[in-house]
């Protein structure tokens, strides 16, 4: 429990993002499947931009909503 590491695995990764996945071989120790997280950190950044343009939007509608309400 002290040693805990986190990460993707990388046979799971591979199906929604292979450019990020190098394949590995037959033999797990010889050939192990590897994750470039280079690769995925642009992906991530994006989709915090996105999650955060989402949010903003959904503020500007909240605010929106409640001006209208208090006017009536």
């Amino acid at each position: 429990p002290e040693h805990r590491q986190m990460g993707f695995i990388a046979q799971q990764l591979y199906e929604h993002c292979p450019q990020a996945v190098s394949k590995g071989g037959e033999d797990p120790v010889k050939g192990p499947w590897m994750v470039s997280n280079g690769q995925l950190t642009p992906l991530i950044v994006r989709s915090i931009q996105e999650q955060n343009e989402l949010i903003e939007a959904q503020q500007k509608e909240i605010q929106a909503l409640q001006a209208e309400k208090e006017a009536m």
